[in-house]
């Protein structure tokens, strides 16, 4: 009850603050372009890419919110992850449950999205770098390298993206190189011995090939400690780089090519132990049998039970040091030929690579109950051809394109449990083909009819090897499903072997909008969108045939506004939708592993409102409200652990953001820029079972920086603060009760100061 008065209090209170701003005759602006556009007291154009072609923001009749390089530098944001504190109704985790590390993203939008990180399981949310997708969760984290803008488009995107882009897609678009020689340099330092330091700068070859280089290397000591190993998890140890050449020989032709790497070598990520179920089957069994004997050199911490928790914050009592590293490239071609006036030709290729191991305490306790380690690689081939062309005195837009996919990897648990020591995972063999077209017409100078489909045949494949699905150690005698009596070293866990899971599946798009004058724009709309099914890879005990899950659907009714007005004076832009989620694959507790089921369907309404201002000269406002009712409505009773009753994970009802600059001319001595922003959401729910400690109640984060600029803005000083209200909130966590009788969770930062220095050359 108390949350729900909060939730009302606070709608209240945004509507008011968004019915104050929209009463005042001067106002500004879009989010990404508030700051570059306040100095002249009107808005810069946005352009967007959202529906494959390049267009102003307010044309683009989808939900979209799209953040410059500036916009991110301002907010202090060093990887994609961040967009969720400006953009509503996201959730961008970059710690997957029990993946032990920080490169591994959780990405939810409109309450759809994935939590599992396994090689046999797809993300919910796609996400994009230069056109191409990134297929795994692990090395999704993106760092802010040389960046021209981040879009986050919010709904399904399955006929221009394609499938696993059922909650919407995030795009990142890199700078192009510039034609003359220039650069910039920056150092940071801060909290937990924190220093980054980033160079990067154009350099061009000839007239017609132009190049650019960046490299930076990011690096802190970590939040949570860990007294028995003495070191602290949670930090940063990566570097990453992208260099990138641009060719154009002629004006009707463009290439551009770019390698990209990113380097891990840190700590197993943030975890803490959150409770503990001493009646759980692990936990008796440790206490009775193991416990007794670790006595003489544990003393009273040799008994998992209510003192395995840790006596203060961001404290991890793991005595089980693993690494999380990642090694990570990939290389790009992307081609543009302006065929005729009138037809385009585009063509990406791609390749990426990533080997990484990671690890985890899962009981957080010098004792053991459950140890794992994940050794992971692929890599993925991509092409893509879009064929573009405009007819009718450019009132028929169209676009036809065919897509390729192949992935190949290779996923290895070792899974060491109290009761039991087996080794999990399998290789993969995945592809995809797809054909795609979509074309508008305007029907009349205001009117105009969009539609779309996309075809797509999407293969997954899992091999079982021999060496990997067997038990090692079986310490309880627990009983094989294959055969009689107990399971044995070298025992089977899922027969050797390849199974195969294909999908066909057509994808449409409905658009109709309607240009009231040309600041003000509404549009209805139906989409579809789905996400692959796969197989369960983490099984025990053992099965005579490898599970398998079948893909996901949604069907999106979106009714929208875009509005600028007063000379480009305002934006505010602002969608409803109703969601029909079908196949809901949801991640439950089968026997002792965490697997993937198609355990419900669902039905998620929701709205956003985006709202930016700059009442006087040098002061920006941005405003964005995001509100979710999502709900089971079928429940498949083979899921024992779900319930209509259930919370969906992921998906809170209320996200609101609000961020304030303003900039103080100092004549000759540069200027000053002040920025705050806040971030609030209400209860989110971290696993599919709603346990009590994984529960986040509502709350806020507050941030903010002062930023001095010389005159010729060549010069940059920053002093910056994040979390500076020292809010500790989950990020991400696992639960289970009757059988590893503990839960645990990842925790957000807390509160940490900067001092950023960079130059411009």
């Amino acid at each position: 009850m108390g949350d729900f008065i909060a939730m009302s209090k606070l709608a209240k209170t945004s509507l008011v603050i968004l019915g104050v701003a929209a009463a005042s005759p001067v106002l500004a602006a879009e989010n990404p372009r508030a700051n570059q556009g306040k100095a002249e007291g009107v808005l810069e154009e946005v352009v967007v890419t959202a529906r494959k072609r390049s267009e102003n923001l307010q044309d683009t009749p989808i939900a979209v919110t799209a953040l410059t390089q500036a916009a991110l530098e301002q907010r202090q944001v060093t990887n994609i992850a961040a967009v969720d504190r400006f953009s509503p109704n996201i959730v961008f985790n970059t710690s997957s449950p029990i993946s032990g590390t920080r490169s591994s993203a959780s990405v939810f939008i409109r309450g759809v999205g994935q939590t599992d990180f396994t090689l046999t399981t797809d993300p919910g949310v796609g996400i994009y770098l230069d056109g191409v997708y990134i297929a795994r969760s692990i090395g999704s984290v993106l760092d802010i390298l040389d960046v021209d803008r981040v879009e986050v488009l919010r709904g399904p995107q399955g006929t221009l993206f394609g499938r696993n882009t059922i909650g919407g897609a995030i795009s990142l678009t890199s700078r192009k190189p510039g034609n003359t020689f220039s650069g910039n340099a920056s150092v940071t330092t801060g909290s937990y011995e924190r220093f980054n330091a980033k160079v990067s700068a154009d350099i061009p070859i000839t007239e017609t090939l132009l190049s650019s280089v960046t490299v930076a290397r990011f690096g802190s000591e970590g939040y949570i400690s860990r007294p028995y190993i003495g070191d602290k998890t949670g930090g940063d140890n990566r570097w990453a780089g992208r260099i990138a050449l641009a060719w154009t020989p002629t004006n009707t032709f463009r290439l551009d090519l770019s390698v990209d790497g990113t380097r891990v070598r840190e700590k197993s990520c943030c975890g803490e132990l959150v409770a503990v179920y001493d009646t759980g089957l692990f936990a008796q069994f440790h206490n009775a049998v193991i416990a007794p004997s670790l006595v003489p050199t544990l003393g009273p911490a040799a008994f998992f039970n209510q003192q395995s928790l840790p006596t203060k914050k961001f404290q991890d009592n793991s005595d089980f040091a693993v690494p999380s590293t990642l090694d990570l490239w990939g290389v790009s071609a992307s081609a543009e030929w302006q065929a005729t006036d009138a037809v385009a030709v585009k063509s990406i290729t791609a390749y990426r690579d990533l080997d990484s191991t990671n690890g985890r305490d899962a009981d957080h306790s010098p004792v053991l109950l459950g140890h794992t380690i994940d050794v992971y690689n692929s890599h993925q081939f991509s092409q893509e051809f879009q064929l573009l062309g405009k007819m009718f005195d450019n009132r028929l837009k169209w676009i036809l394109g065919a897509y390729y996919f192949d992935e190949k990897g290779l996923n290895i648990d070792d899974v060491h449990f109290a009761i039991a020591h087996v080794i999990s995972g399998g290789r993969v063999h995945n592809s995809s083909l797809a054909f795609f077209g979509q074309t508008t017409l305007d029907i009349t100078s205001r009117l105009s009819l969009t539609g779309g489909l996309r075809w797509t045949q999407d293969t997954k494949r899992f091999l079982v090897s021999d060496d990997v699905q067997y038990v090692i150690e079986n310490l309880v005698g627990i009983p094989s499903t294959v055969h009689p009596g107990p399971l044995v070293p070298g025992d089977r866990l899922l027969p050797v072997g390849e199974v195969t899971n294909r999908t066909d599946k057509a994808t449409p798009y409905v658009n109709l909008a309607y240009k009231w004058t040309p600041d003000v724009m509404t549009y209805v709309s139906y989409s579809e969108g789905f996400k692959g099914g796969g197989f369960v890879q983490r099984v025990f005990p053992d099965r005579r045939a490898v599970p398998e899950f079948q893909p996901e659907s949604v069907k999106v009714y979106e009714a929208g506004f875009k509005i600028e007005a007063l000379d480009r004076r305002v934006r505010l832009n602002g969608a409803a939708f109703h969601t029909k989620y079908t196949n809901l694959q949801v991640t439950v507790i089968d026997a002792i592993a965490p697997v993937t089921q198609n355990a419900a369907a669902a039905r998620i309404d929701g709205a956003e409102l985006e709202f930016n201002a700059v009442p006087m000269e040098g002061l920006g406002l941005d405003v964005g409200l995001g509100y979710l009712d999502a709900r089971y409505t079928e429940v498949n009773p083979n899921a024992t652990e779900v319930s209509l009753d259930k919370h969906l994970v992921y998906a809170p009802k209320w996200s609101v953001n609000v961020g304030a600059s303003y900039e103080f001319e100092l004549g000759d001595k540069g200027s000053i820029t002040l920025r705050s922003d806040w971030a609030h959401r209400s209860t989110v729910y971290n696993d599919a079972i709603n346990t009590p400690a994984l529960v986040q109640p509502s709350y806020s984060t507050l941030s903010a920086s002062i930023t001095w600029a010389s005159k010729a803005k060549d010069w940059h000083v920053t002093l910056a603060g994040t979390n500076i209200t020292n809010t500790r909130y989950i990020i991400s966590g696992f639960a289970d009760q009757p059988l590893q009788s503990f839960a645990e969770a990842s925790f957000g930062r807390p509160a940490e100061w900067s001092l950023t220095v960079k130059r411009g050359f």
